[in-house]
């Protein structure tokens, strides 16, 4: 689990890699730990487990275009592991 800085030409800003790994910052707290990827023309998929061990898998049938949209998707897996009031469903 040991990352260095990831390109930000190619993630996120705080986001850290290493041997298959991202690491990045949540906003309740801690870091979410998982790997996504990229189908060219295609979607775009990430699985990541947050503290204590909760989890979220999420796909995209296109590709962020925009930073709002890039912005939103993490927002998405922020929420899902920081949100207390949420179950898993």
């Amino acid at each position: 689990m040991r990352t260095v800085a990831a390109d930000p030409d190619r993630l996120w800003p705080g986001a850290r890699y290493g041997l298959g790994l991202i690491s990045s910052p949540l906003s309740c707290g801690g870091v979410w730990w998982g790997h996504a990827g990229t189908v060219p023309g295609g979607h775009r998929a990430l699985v990541a487990v947050g503290p204590g061990g909760r989890s979220v898998a999420v796909a995209l049938n296109q590709l962020p275009d925009s930073l709002q949209a890039e912005l939103d998707f993490q927002d998405l897996v922020d929420k899902s592991l920081c949100d207390s009031e949420r179950t898993s469903a």
